[in-house]
């Protein structure tokens, strides 16, 4: 689902640069009901099944949980962005 919505996204800018303005708004909104696809899907499955942890040790433990510690800050930051 979020592959499709960059697929969309991309071609969103693309028409938008070419000014085909009412294609843009349409592919916006398929972009947007796409994220709410997935926030739904990913919110079903986090309540619906136990959480899993990572088992690695080392270099491999800190590379996921750095990975992990930006992914959720630079999706708490841009929230707001989305919903304006």
């Amino acid at each position: 689902v979020n592959g499709l919505g960059a697929v969309v996204l991309v071609a969103a800018y693309v028409s938008i640069r070419q000014g085909r303005i009412a294609l843009h708004r349409q592919f916006m909104l398929v972009a947007m009901g796409l994220s709410v696809l997935f926030l739904l899907s990913y919110v079903a499955y986090h309540m619906t099944n136990d959480p899993t942890r990572y088992g690695g040790e080392g270099a491999w433990r800190t590379a996921y949980f750095l990975l992990l510690i930006t992914h959720i800050v630079s999706a708490a930051v841009s929230f707001p962005f989305i919903l304006f």
